[in-house]
């Protein structure tokens, strides 16, 4: 019985029963899902089992082949150069995996059959999947270690933006593929970049951050809260939670990886050490308000008012059973939680761009909200980059410089 996947799941669907192998895999299949002849696309979703790849599992298809055998070593070579990078690795897998079941699953070709065209049906494919490739997301495998048999590839179509990423991906294990001389041709090479049929302009943009209004209305309705949360405790880590994501702008996986050890007092002020992309480390000034947030949830946890030396495994963020961090999906919980309480309580005629926006709300908004306001104030675009922990300026100035909308209506109006 092969044990629990160490990558997130993703996808879903039928409801038949998982059978077990000895191979250290196991398999499910669907009798309403007809098996294709040789040479023609398969209808439903295939037959599939979880097969070891570059420590984590991987959804194949059952039984396999010679090639898909090979098709299988050549992609789990190629991620286990991710595997230092746990983010990474579980998109690079994802994506991978995806590309797989639909070569042999669906066109029922090897990965050096593919042309040009198979991969502008690859990318109208995600675009929409058929319904017996998609189901509402779900657990990949059961607690026994066995595949789910719900799961499915796919939550629904992708976006646009997914669908580029997912061209991106594979784009890169080609290249691998075709270096290391697996393929002796490159399709993806072939011509122009595939990319998805999106309409590329600017359309309405939903400015995934706050401003500086928005902020101030947000902090006070966490701060005096009209109901009286579960607990005061969870009270004080929800808002010690969001004056981390704002002061301080990690991301929220940098957030679950961190522990109170990572807070270091120097001659200018603490600091807090974050672990980002490419396991690369930065140090980050504390805000007084953060730390000030840092004391009392602190004290809500029985522990000394600022981090001392040695509490290196001690979460940052504790689960309420004091025995571990919280893991990303419930951080995430806890931040749309808040969200769906404020969307209750908030005047939306008073208010209505925030009320909007808190539909749409998820952790990394205060990231992109705190270094915004940081650039708004005028604060010196190579602080915003050190804060920001980016390899290249232009990358601050492209996400963090926006324009004032307002501003852009009030200067319209100078047109007679």
């Amino acid at each position: 019985m092969p044990p629990k996947n160490r990558t997130n799941a993703h996808g879903l669907g039928s409801s038949t029963a998982t059978l077990e192998f000895s191979d250290n895999s196991s398999y499910w299949q669907s009798p309403s899902d007809p098996q294709p002849s040789a040479g023609s696309k398969a209808e439903g979703f295939p037959s599939c089992r979880l097969h070891p790849c570059a420590g984590a599992y991987m959804v194949v298809l059952h039984p396999d082949t010679d090639t898909l055998r090979k098709d299988l070593d050549i992609t789990c070579e190629f991620l286990r150069q991710y595997t230092d990078t746990p983010n990474t690795f579980k998109a690079y897998l994802r994506e991978t995996e995806r590309f797989l079941l639909w070569s042999h699953g669906h066109m029922q070709k090897n990965l050096s059959e593919l042309t040009k065209d198979d991969l502008y049906e690859f990318r109208d494919f995600l675009g929409a999947p058929p319904s017996q490739w998609t189901s509402p997301r779900t657990q990949r495998q059961l607690k026994d270690g066995t595949l789910n048999a719900k799961w499915r590839p796919f939550n629904g179509p992708l976006y646009p933006t997914s669908i580029d990423r997912a061209l991106v991906v594979n784009t890169t294990a080609f290249g691998f593929f075709h270096a290391s001389g697996y393929l002796a041709k490159n399709p993806f090479k072939i011509g122009r970049p595939i990319k998805s049929c999106a309409v590329r302009d600017q359309g309405i943009p939903i400015e995934k951050y706050l401003t500086t209004d928005e902020w101030d209305v947000f902090l006070e309705m966490i701060e005096n809260a009209d109901e009286e949360p579960k607990s005061v405790a969870a009270h004080e880590r929800l808002r010690f939670l969001i004056y981390l994501l704002y002061y301080a702008t990690p991301r929220i996986s940098e957030v679950a990886n961190a522990t109170m050890g990572d807070f270091t007092p120097t001659k200018d002020g603490w600091m807090l050490r974050l672990v980002g992309k490419g396991n690369k480390a930065g140090m980050v000034p504390v805000h007084p308000r953060l730390l000030e947030a840092l004391k009392s949830y602190r004290q809500h946890l029985g522990l000394s008012p600022l981090p001392s030396f040695g509490e290196e495994g001690v979460p940052l963020i504790e689960n309420h059973l004091r025995d571990g961090p919280l893991h990303l999906r419930r951080l995430h919980g806890i931040i749309q939680e808040a969200a769906e309480s404020l969307i209750q309580r908030i005047d939306q005629e008073d208010h209505p761009g925030l009320h909007y926006k808190l539909h749409k709300l998820s952790p990394h908004w205060f990231r992109h909200t705190g270094l915004t306001h940081l650039a708004e104030a005028g604060v010196n675009l190579q602080y915003v980059q050190a804060h920001a922990r980016h390899s290249h300026i232009e990358t601050t100035a492209k996400h963090y410089l926006h324009l004032d909308q307002a501003k852009r209506h009030s200067e319209l109006l100078k047109l007679k």
